[in-house]
């Protein structure tokens, strides 16, 4: 069974992604709130994200509004990879 995590708005987490054995070409994470699409970070584009080493990242998501929220973590190139999980925020 899956635990829900709940955060509240205005809340900063951190979503660790982890890519093996070595890193994808690209690393992209889609944000979704409610079933909409909402926004997409992309490792070297985007300053909130993170190489922390090879295979592994970090997104840095300020929450900016309550909802049930899913992301979707996609690594492509040499190392294919998609992940999902989801989060609620309260106001």
């Amino acid at each position: 069974m899956s635990e829900i995590i709940i955060y509240d708005s205005g809340d900063r987490i951190e979503i660790y992604a982890t890519f093996t054995p070595s890193d994808p070409v690209a690393v992209q994470f889609e944000m979704w709130r409610d079933g909409v699409y909402a926004f997409t970070y992309e490792y070297g584009v985007d300053a909130e994200v993170t190489r922390l080493s090879e295979g592994a990242y970090v997104l840095e998501f300020d929450i900016p509004s309550a909802g049930y929220w899913r992301y979707k973590v996609i690594g492509t190139g040499a190392v294919m990879a998609v992940e999902t999980w989801f989060f609620i925020a309260r106001s």
